[in-house]
């Protein structure tokens, strides 16, 4: 028995989207799993890169202005920049350029200074 591949993305609907074009002929039955799980990293990267922009800005939920934010702020989502241009920036969090600096200051610090900006210090775990 064959084992099957769970995706978050319904694998026929790829297989489907890819035929309306007409250059696509006969694929073979992995490139649309291997579409599907290639899109469910890309999302959960996207998800993670603007859900920092968001806790750099001290804010409780991800907005569009977060989207925004992170695909002009990070090179690999330059092609997205196009799409994102016509979101209105609503200046939460002290405004774009604090919470971009913020972003950039964890990447370079790692996990040491996100611990530090976000008071989770905790300590020795001795007693006090």
């Amino acid at each position: 028995m064959r084992k099957k591949d769970k995706t978050k993305f319904p694998v026929a609907r790829i297989k489907k989207i890819m035929q309306m074009d007409e250059e696509v002929g006969k694929m073979a039955q992995a490139t649309p799993v291997l579409i599907s799980k290639s899109l469910e990293l890309f999302m959960q990267s996207i998800v993670d890169d603007v859900s920092k922009h968001a806790r750099a800005c001290n804010a409780r939920k991800i907005s569009p202005t977060h989207l925004k934010r992170c695909v002009e702020s990070t090179e690999c989502y330059d092609f997205l920049k196009d799409i994102v241009e016509s979101v209105v920036d609503d200046g939460d969090g002290g405004g774009a350029e604090v919470c971009v600096a913020k972003v950039a200051e964890m990447e370079e610090g790692g996990v040491e200074a996100q611990i530090k900006s976000e008071g989770l210090g905790g300590g020795g775990g001795g007693a006090p």
